[in-house]
């Protein structure tokens, strides 16, 4: 077995994953058949995003995505046998790629968090 091989993430990929697959289902669902033959407008996204429900759901979808897919970067780059002694730093920098992509999310939601959208 690989020594840099973790059950934990593996276990996040499935898991992420899975909730993932229902989280977006539900958010095609709402965002784009909810309203059948109504077209998608900035006012009817704003309209949406007043609700906690909506902007939590968001937010958990973007953490999820980023998580899952910056892990599936992460598990495909330590394939290669060359990056294994380097698994330290290629994760702390995915990591920070991570945390820097979920705080620009969280701006670009920031004004629909405080009731302004």
């Amino acid at each position: 077995m690989n020594r840099y091989f973790s059950t934990i993430p593996w276990l996040l990929q499935r898991i992420s994953g899975a909730v993932l697959v229902v989280l977006l289902a539900v958010h095609f669902w709402v965002g784009h058949y909810a309203d059948w033959g109504e077209p998608i407008t900035f006012a009817g996204v704003q309209m949406r995003l007043q609700s906690t429900v909506f902007i939590t759901i968001d937010l958990i979808l973007l953490m999820l995505v980023v998580f899952h897919g910056l892990n599936g970067v992460r598990n495909i780059i330590l394939d290669y046998p060359a990056f294994l002694p380097h698994n330290r730093p290629i994760s702390l920098i995915l990591f920070i790629i991570g945390i820097a992509t979920v705080i620009f999310g969280i701006y670009a939601l920031y004004p629909f968090i405080t009731g302004g959208g």
